[in-house]
């Protein structure tokens, strides 16, 4: 696990996972958010609905990098300052 203690989740990240029609689906998608943050693991989908989860993650994964990117320069920004 990283040292990433919080990031951003977007209402955008919700509307797209409820367009996922089963509740497992929608489970797999979030979880893989939070795999991806705080474990940086890439997804691996299950068959069903696996376009649909492509095209939600091409659209969450830039923002999602963007929260690690700003979450990792705050914590060296900490670090610098106590030293």
């Amino acid at each position: 696990m990283n040292d990433i203690d919080r990031f951003s989740f977007f209402k955008s990240y919700l509307e797209g996972i409820e367009k996922l029609k089963n509740e497992e689906d929608k489970k797999e998608m979030t979880w893989s958010i939070v795999q991806y943050v705080y474990y940086n693991k890439k997804p691996v989908w299950s068959k069903r609905e696996r376009e649909k989860k492509e095209l939600i993650w091409t659209l969450v994964e830039p923002n999602l990098r963007t929260s690690i990117n700003r979450a990792n320069s705050s914590k060296k920004k900490k670090e610098e300052n106590q030293n």
